[in-house]
């Protein structure tokens, strides 16, 4: 019957028209198609299929979850309506990337489903719901190969604007954004700048836990722009004890850069250099030696900056001999590095005050 109304259709208009348009536009053909399927459906199944036609647009299937898991809604199994509804062919699931999975609503599902809403009894909680998924913005069929990353940002900033208008609090807010941060662990790091953005007695502590959070969720090569996040925070707290393991955690990250262990060593160093940082010394050298091991794996790659930061932290346990070498290698490398000269000049006085002390 179905097949009989397209080639008519198309025989009428003397072209090939798409079957999609045809089938929406048949009202009989609709109600054959979906009436008997849709009574059969359970209420979970339904709650979603007409959330999501609600909105013209592909959805990830992470947006509908937290869209229905809200703590305004009753508790349903939205992972097994969306295995329901795609069986039943009224949505389509498309692949991202990472396993990311995208929902869409074929256009003749779509244009039943709507007929559906306009006297669903619930209608005022199910168009709630898709205010909620219209944070992460209309989607392309083109966008899904780029994932979710923009989307959840997208819902970070929107979620800060609404905060900042007075129109909703953070507070309301974090049950959803935890079940988004748990199905797509980097989303963690743009709760943490949510949490400083909208600001309050403890955003930073707070902030700092989602970005711990993040960490815990990540493989150890994946982790270097959550240390990083944390070492900004901690510098903001002023947590010199959170700060130094941020700093040794970047220079062991797999892969790492010289450029992020030369910073990173820099910074230990001026740490370091300050009497009052409450640190022991079997501490202070523990870290001090693994930045070193993590810095002489790309020792063929330093300048003479890098050679001098080196060269501190060889004086911060005590080894003066390794600290001259490296010294020297810089200035091989730039004479006029005023970091190598200020280690030669403090050489010197350290030598002098020795001579002194010793006649």
């Amino acid at each position: 019957y179905v097949v009989k109304i397209l080639v008519g259709e198309s025989a009428r208009v003397g072209r090939l028209l798409k079957a999609e348009r045809i089938v929406a536009a048949k009202q009989e053909i609709l109600d054959a198609l979906f009436e008997r399927t849709y009574t059969r459906l359970s209420p979970a199944a339904r709650r979603v299929f007409l959330t999501l036609c609600g909105w013209r647009s592909i959805v990830p299937q992470l947006a509908v979850e937290a869209a229905l898991l809200r703590p305004v809604n009753e508790k349903m199994d939205v992972g097994l309506a969306i295995e329901d509804l795609h069986r039943s062919s009224f949505i389509d699931i498309l692949q991202g990337p990472e396993d990311q999975l995208f929902l869409s609503v074929p256009l003749a599902a779509s244009e039943f489903g709507r007929r559906k809403l306009a006297v669903f009894g619930a209608r005022a909680q199910v168009e709630e719901d898709t205010e909620f998924l219209q944070l992460f913005g209309a989607i392309q069929p083109s966008d899904v190969k780029h994932g979710v990353a923009s989307r959840v940002r997208r819902l970070t900033r929107r979620l800060a604007e609404r905060i900042s208008r007075g129109q909703t609090t953070l507070e309301e807010h974090i049950p959803v954004l935890e079940f988004v941060c748990r199905q797509y662990p980097s989303a963690w790091l743009l709760f943490s700048e949510l949490y400083e953005e909208v600001g309050g007695r403890n955003a930073l502590e707070s902030a700092k836990a989602a970005v711990e959070r993040f960490l815990e969720a990540t493989s150890r090569d994946k982790q270097l722009s959550g240390w990083t996040r944390l070492e900004t925070l901690c510098r903001r707290s002023g947590d010199l004890r959170c700060l130094t393991n941020c700093l040794l955690q970047i220079c062991e990250v797999p892969g790492v850069g010289l450029a992020a262990i030369s910073n990173a060593a820099n910074t230990l160093n001026a740490i370091f250099a300050n009497p009052d940082v409450d640190l022991e010394g079997h501490e202070k050298t523990v870290i001090v030696n693994r930045v070193i091991a993590a810095m002489r794996l790309h020792i063929a790659e330093v300048d003479a900056t890098d050679c001098s930061r080196l060269a501190w932290l060889y004086v911060r346990v005590g080894d003066l001999d390794c600290a001259r070498r490296l010294t020297q290698q810089g200035l091989s490398l730039d004479s006029s590095n005023e970091y190598c000269l200020r280690l030669t000049r403090s050489e010197e006085r350290r030598v002098g005050k020795e001579c002194r002390s010793r006649w």
